[in-house]
């Protein structure tokens, strides 16, 4: 293994000294690239412990009549997510930018029988702030009640992109978009939760904010921009935003609770292109989980009784663990929760 690893990052070394050509620069990729090496281990690690208390978990609650949004749900873990809902007999809007692409698969699931009930695809683009407005205005025309909201949506070491509203494509994709959804459909949640059953805000994030760390002065990683560092600091935010809402959501006695989750290490198309798909493609189909058992820590997060008046977690294989120091830290939640409000434009969040 260890051999496997060294040629594998001497291979890495080469590449990032051919793309970048500044030593500076590759020291500093490489660095990343050996912290999210190990982050990646552990994950592993992690998943292989507990893969059993995952797998054991196969069903989840009836909800006829309930209604569940979630974006990016037309492939991957977003997929697998919107067909258990649909299983749980619920009804699902699934935002995705290929509707075509979404409206076939559920086509295939239902001909197949995989689930009960029902589902439709809507367009939203996440990197669009004007495209999250006009999705969330056919959601609320839509839906009279909504009680899940799964912002699942995501793009990972991406290219530098600034999007036509001025944000890194990971902070506007993974963390801009999916608040401001939050924001727009979160009246209609807390409205259309029952007694007992709150309504659930749920944040797919991931194990990478671990080694991330918010830079104020530099939110859109316009110096010395790397995918990875872009990234992981996106998914910090998702943490930081769902301690901070839930913080809110409790102080106004709103019935919606949120949680962030890790799915694991999922072998899904966002590995496609990366270093580890490149050097050790076999690696994630040996090692890494498959989207279906991706997709139960999030349903579990979504609808799962346990975790009823518990919000604020952030879970990995369906167990409340924590989350790190920074994302944990109330002073960096609140400045960045500020940022985003000005960000977006925004008075008041969610009529809270």
């Amino acid at each position: 293994m260890y051999i496997i690893l060294t040629i594998a990052l001497s291979c890495l070394i080469v590449l990032l000294i051919l793309r970048y050509q500044s030593l500076l620069f590759v020291i500093y990729a490489v660095k990343y690239e050996i912290i999210y090496l190990f982050l990646g281990f552990k994950a592993v690690i992690e998943d292989y412990m507990y893969r059993k208390c995952v797998d054991e978990i196969k069903e989840f609650p009836l909800r006829p009549g309930d209604v569940a949004v979630i974006t990016g749900g037309s492939r991957g873990i977003g997929l697998r997510v919107a067909t258990r809902l649909m299983s749980c007999d619920m009804h699902v809007v699934i935002g995705c930018r290929n509707v075509k692409q979404g409206n076939e698969a559920l086509a295939r699931l239902k001909s197949a029988g995989a689930a009960s009930g029902s589902a439709e695809c809507l367009h939203v683009d996440m990197a669009s702030l004007a495209s999250v407005r006009r999705f969330a205005e056919e959601v609320l025309a839509r839906c009279p009640r909504i009680n899940v909201l799964v912002n699942n949506a995501g793009i990972m070491f991406a290219p530098f992109e600034l999007t036509e509203d001025g944000f890194e494509s990971h902070l506007a994709v993974n963390y801009l978009g999916h608040c401001l959804l939050t924001h727009l459909l979160l009246p209609r949640l807390a409205s259309s939760a029952a007694p007992g059953v709150s309504s659930r805000v749920v944040n797919v994030s991931s194990c990478a904010h671990e080694c991330a760390a918010i830079d104020f002065q530099d939110l859109n990683t316009l110096n010395r921009y790397l995918g990875t560092v872009a990234y992981g600091r996106s998914k910090l935010a998702q943490v930081l935003f769902t301690r901070a809402l839930e913080r809110r959501l409790r102080a106004a006695g709103a019935p919606v609770q949120a949680h962030a989750v890790h799915p694991g290490l999922v072998d899904t198309d966002l590995f496609h292109g990366t270093a580890v798909k490149l050097l050790l493609p076999w690696a994630l189909k040996l090692l890494f989980k498959t989207p279906e058992q991706g997709a139960v820590p999030v349903l579990y997060a979504a609808v799962g009784t346990e975790l009823e008046g518990a919000g604020g977690t952030y879970i990995s294989n369906c167990s409340v663990v924590p989350c790190s120091e920074a994302a944990a830290r109330e002073t960096t939640q609140e400045q960045l929760w500020a940022r985003m409000m000005g960000m977006l434009q925004l008075e008041t969040f969610g009529g809270l």
